[in-house]
């Protein structure tokens, strides 16, 4: 049985796609998805989801100096929520 987690580090312009070996242990760069829109980004990371037949996303969420949510995490938010719509597969941010 496979534990692969999809591993998603959202960037301004490019977001980082990491999958880990089949105990969920090891992550190994995978791809980098040239941003576009949240919709498009988020179909390609579901898409890159199913072919990895992972368990889970984590998206990578930034926190601020405080150790708070600010403008960058609030956007990864918005991108978990529009991959959650492309896929039946846990997403969740990390």
């Amino acid at each position: 049985m496979s534990n692969r987690v999809l591993g998603v580090d959202p960037g301004e312009k490019r977001l980082g796609i990491a999958v880990s070996d089949l105990s969920g242990t090891i992550a190994s760069p995978l791809t980098v998805i040239k941003h576009e829109s949240y919709a498009s980004n988020a179909e390609r990371i579901s898409r890159l989801a199913n072919e990895q037949e992972v368990v889970c996303i984590v998206v990578g969420q930034p926190l601020d100096a405080d150790g708070e949510v600010g403008p960058q995490g609030r956007k990864s938010q918005r991108l978990v929520d529009r991959v959650k719509a492309f896929t039946q597969v846990p997403v969740m941010v990390g």
